[in-house]
């Protein structure tokens, strides 16, 4: 898994790349949690990942809850096919955050 940030006035849009699974599950959480620190907004964008596994998409269930405690706008944009299917298999497909394509799920 590799990251990347971009912060944009009151937005930070969190990019991961590669595949992301339960060995960097602590190092997404750690940067979860730092952008929290950072903004007001925080969008993660997948559309560079190639997999993740349930451990990364619990974390991002549980970012998507902890942004709603904290009064923060959360987002999860360019969910890829793969993704998507394991989130089908999951019963997840249409639960927030993820979005597929261009589309936005915000909370």
């Amino acid at each position: 898994m590799q990251t990347r940030t971009e912060q944009v006035g009151g937005e930070l849009v969190l990019s991961l790349e590669g595949e992301v699974g339960i060995a960097e599950a602590g190092r997404l959480r750690d940067e979860l949690l730092g952008s929290f620190d950072r903004a007001e907004q925080i969008t993660v964008d997948l559309s560079q990942l190639q997999d993740m596994d349930t451990a990364a998409m619990q974390l991002l269930y549980a970012a998507h809850h902890t942004a709603g405690k904290r009064r923060k706008a959360f987002a999860v944009r360019n969910t890829p096919e793969a993704v998507s299917r394991s989130l089908g298999l999951l019963g997840l497909t249409d639960a927030a955050p993820f979005s597929r394509g261009g589309d936005e799920v915000r909370s």
